[in-house]
């Protein structure tokens, strides 16, 4: 062919897919068709230039496209003709400096089968190496320092590949070929297991027998992990296991149960056929699942407070091969912020928890990251994600329209990061920490972790309303403009996750709320939205919290602050006899004065604290043990799953105000509220009540829908993590044939908001700039 009919193409594959298989994919297409030029590795992508006839160039970009639905790869290919220059051959080039996009790190994967079967074969090399790994597989985010999966730039960086992991590297049909982390016993990291002082015992492969030994005779010990710490026991031992929470302080958070099968999860929980086949994605998330009945091999110490256990399989080689030797599902809890850092080495563990476990099983690698598991339920047949963490962070998501360098700051010290990078924003991992100075530890040193891999200045921030939040007062010290994102409609646009394409969607965000001035939290709004804009519609009547947000673990004060809002004092005559009974006097005095003179109380139309409220009130809970505890004891109202009752009668209540442009309407649950107590009063079980709640909540939503005919209604925030409530609302609407729009990548609670905001950023011109001297939060007026 001559080189008139040749031409030459540029390809950009944009995307975060470093380390994955569409390197060496690529590179055998470029082959098959036999085509000429090069590829070079880029943080957001890659770079071609291919040469070849026209008709063969098209069916590149065709077989790529193929390749990214048939793999799932979210990808963009841009390309344009330019001058041809006659290559001869194809060449994969070395990446150039680039200093500017570290936020282009892709999440670890869990062990695929096929590393799993080599580290349990004695025939194989790598036989109970606990590092092995490949292109489909393995630490990403956990070892990587900068964006482009370069062996240099990760925590491997002065591990030298022996002859035979480079062999494999270079082996074009190898699954390791152009693989940057090819490890293996010669030339990879090593285990050692330490006794209780740090003092070396045992190496490589005899670290794990021995270790395996010390948890089957009911030990505690530390275990590394390339993405964290992890304290272990085997998961009948209900000594170990409360050793564990004596250590760490954490008496009724449900610990995780590792399983080596999903076979093995089904013997202990009712698993649907959709939570086993999540449970076997790459990403190895823990579930979230109701606990079979009279299962006595497990120790009750797993979950003692409630009748869900968080339940996955192992999702690093360490962990497989410990479960492969024991045979035996384990116990394990995170050494997360308020014992290690967000960075943390050997050394550092050894001094935390020398002397109270038994010993510590670890490498001579630090962990660069420390990420805890991720974890959802199944909700209305749908995955809800609960926490995102490992095999999830960074989420990226694709934007409207390509952004400036942003970040947004997220709604609270426990929310993640986001950062945008020409039309993608990439969410990071959720920080941890009950205590504040454990908050402060861990949102600095993620701060830092990012500045490490991001060395340009942010342009832009994007921040809550609540100008007490770490992330709004760290904005406002750069002297950057600052951009305050109203805090549901954040909720609203995360759990959208993309711009609004539909010229009507409903947006209904039930949370926790964001403090406003100090004085007033927002948590219950109704939004219309639409491609060119959106408006408050409707708000959630308020009440008074007494405590303010730090009255988050106190159902009582929720529920008192709601009755004195109908009441007043005469509050305590309406309280049920159980919940009155165990008060004093001069209790009862107390919250009065406080109630009366609203002393350290917030003024809240936060749905997900009216929830609370109404929790104690109908299973006589007091407090929040535990992150979404509230929602699991609600569980014991639900009755038969998927069967919402029929002939259930609403509450009355009340839609004050107009739908209608530059008002926004208050929905007044105090009908309801007196409805449902007098029920309680007349006999009426909580399980009557609460159905009656849910028929209510769906009669205000569907008339909402009548009057504004949306194309589809949106749940946001973390009240719609009560699943009781949610399956039943979405049942109804669902057989309204009203679509219900609800994120399975994001969390709903604060965690995930940062996504949101940059959402909202990119979809709509009319949220207001400042710089940061102007940044000011207003009350809603009481309407």
């Amino acid at each position: 062919m001559s080189s008139e009919a040749l031409k030459r193409k540029a390809i950009h594959i944009c995307g975060n897919v470093h380390g994955s298989p569409l390197q060496p994919a690529v590179f055998r297409i470029v082959r098959t068709l036999n085509l000429k030029g090069w590829m070079r590795p880029q943080v957001s992508g890659f770079d071609l230039e291919l040469e070849g006839d026209e008709s063969t160039l098209v069916a590149f970009e065709k077989r790529m496209l193929a390749m990214q639905k048939r793999h799932g790869w979210s990808i963009s290919l841009q390309s344009q003709w330019v001058a041809f220059q006659g290559d001869t051959s194809f060449e994969n080039l070395a990446p150039l400096p680039q200093v500017d996009e570290g936020c282009w790190l892709p999440p670890d994967r869990t062990p695929c089968p096929d590393c799993v079967a080599e580290m349990l074969n004695p025939h194989q090399r790598r036989f109970f190496y606990p590092y092995t790994s490949c292109t489909e597989c393995g630490p990403r985010y956990s070892w990587a320092r900068q964006g482009l999966m370069d062996r240099l730039q990760t925590i491997l960086s002065e591990y030298v590949p022996c002859e035979q992991c480079q062999a494999e590297a270079n082996q074009s049909r190898d699954r390791r070929f152009l693989y940057p982390l090819n490890v293996c016993a010669t030339c990879g990291p090593r285990l050692t297991l330490q006794d209780a002082g740090g003092r070396p015992r045992f190496h490589h492969r005899e670290a794990l027998i021995q270790a395996a030994a010390c948890l089957d005779r009911g030990q505690v010990l530390v275990v590394e992990e390339p993405h964290g710490y992890q304290l272990v026991a085997i998961a009948r031992s209900s000594s170990a296991i409360k050793r564990i929470r004596s250590i760490l302080g954490q008496p009724h958070q449900p610990a995780m149960l590792l399983v080596a099968t999903p076979d093995a999860a089904d013997t202990f929980c009712d698993m649907h056929p959709q939570e086993r086949a999540w449970m076997q994605a790459p990403d190895a998330p823990l579930i979230r699942m109701r606990r079979r009945e009279g299962r006595f091999s497990l120790s009750g110490e797993l979950s003692p407070s409630c009748a869900f256990l968080d339940v996955g399989l192992p999702a690093s080689g360490v962990m497989h091969l410990l479960m492969h030797l024991l045979d035996l599902p384990l116990a394990a809890f995170p050494a997360g912020p308020g014992f290690c850092s967000y960075a943390c080495s050997p050394g550092e563990v050894n001094k935390v928890f020398g002397g109270q476990v038994d010993g510590f099983l670890a490498s001579n690698l630090s962990v660069l990251r420390q990420t805890t598991r991720s974890l959802i339920w199944r909700v209305c047949g749908f995955k809800q994600v609960l926490r995102q963490g490992f095999g999830m962070v960074p989420i990226e998501k694709k934007l409207p329209r390509p952004s400036q360098s942003i970040m947004a700051m997220g709604g609270s010290a426990l929310g993640g990061f986001a950062q945008t990078m020409r039309d993608r924003v990439f969410l990071g991992q959720a920080m941890d920490g009950s205590e504040e100075k454990a908050r402060m530890d861990a949102f600095l040193d993620v701060l830092g972790d990012i500045k490490q891999r991001r060395e340009s200045p942010v342009d832009h921030y994007l921040v809550d309303s609540d100008v007490s939040q770490l992330g709004v007062q760290y904005a406002r010290s750069t002297q950057r403009p600052c951009t305050v994102v109203d805090h549901d409609l954040a909720h609203v646009m995360g759990s959208l996750g993309r711009g609004v394409d539909q010229e009507r969607l409903l947006g209904v965000c039930f949370d926790e709320g964001s403090s406003q001035d100090g004085s007033s939290a927002s948590g219950g709004d109704v939004f219309m939205l639409h491609p060119k804009g959106w408006r408050r519609i409707a708000q959630w009547s308020p009440f008074w919290l007494p405590g303010g947000q730090s009255s988050q673990p106190d159902h009582r004060a929720c529920l008192y602050g709601m009755m004195w809002e109908v009441f007043k004092e005469n509050l305590w005559d309406q309280l049920p006899l159980r919940l009155r009974a165990p008060l004093q006097t001069l209790e009862i005095k107390q919250w009065n004065q406080v109630l009366a003179t609203q002393c350290q109380c917030l003024r809240t139309r936060s749905v997900t604290r009216w929830w609370q409220g109404i929790g104690a009130l109908l299973t006589h809970s007091n407090r929040n043990r535990f992150d979404g505890d509230a929602w699991l004891i609600m569980e014991a109202l639900r009755g038969q799953e998927g069967h919402a009752p029929r002939g259930i009668k609403p509450y009355a209540w009340c839609l004050d105000g107009a739908l209608e442009e530059g008002s926004i309407a208050q929905m007044d649950w105090f009908p309801m509220f007196r409805e449902m107590l007098e029920d309680l009063h007349k006999g009426r079980g909580s399980d009557h009540a609460f159905q009656r709640l849910v028929e209510t909540f769906y009669d205000m939503l569907n008339r909402l829908i009548q009057a504004l005919k949306p194309e589809g209604v949106i749940f946001a925030g973390n009240g719609f993590e009560n699943r009781s409530f949610t399956e039943r609302l979405g049942q109804r609407l669902h057989e309204d044939g009203i679509p219900v729009i609800m994120s399975q990548e994001l969390p709903l609670g604060d965690q995930a908001i940062a996504m949101g905001q940059c959402m909202a950023h990119a979809s709509f011109d009319g949220i207001r700039s400042h710089r940061n001297k102007e940044v000011r939060s207003k009350k809603q007026p009481d309407r």
